[in-house]
């Protein structure tokens, strides 16, 4: 998607994936009836130009999201862009005799 964003109103089952997103190009969830359900957004790349544009930006113009169930944001390769996930990993280094 070359300088174009992805629209997805009230997103339901949809899977995004296997994109090249150029020019701070993102996709954007846009709240109608504020639901979500069912996203994925995975296995994508995204270009820009260091303007601290986000991968995904949430549009609450009309009602904020509500109900919001089942979404995954990963594993996305960024370039020039605010990387965003719904997990993510840390690694630890030190020595312990317990866990709490």
């Amino acid at each position: 998607m070359d300088y174009t964003n992805i629209v997805a109103e009230d997103p339901v089952q949809l899977h995004i994936s296997s994109s090249f997103f150029l020019g701070d190009a993102k996709i954007v969830l846009k709240s109608i009836k504020g639901v979500v359900n069912g996203l994925n957004i995975v296995d994508n790349m995204f270009s820009g130009s260091n303007h601290g544009v986000g991968i995904v930006k949430l549009d609450t113009s009309i009602t904020p999201f509500n109900q919001i169930e089942q979404v995954f944001v990963a594993r996305n390769v960024v370039n020039g862009m605010n990387l965003k996930a719904t997990s993510a990993m840390i690694s630890m280094h030190g020595n312990g005799t317990s866990w709490i």
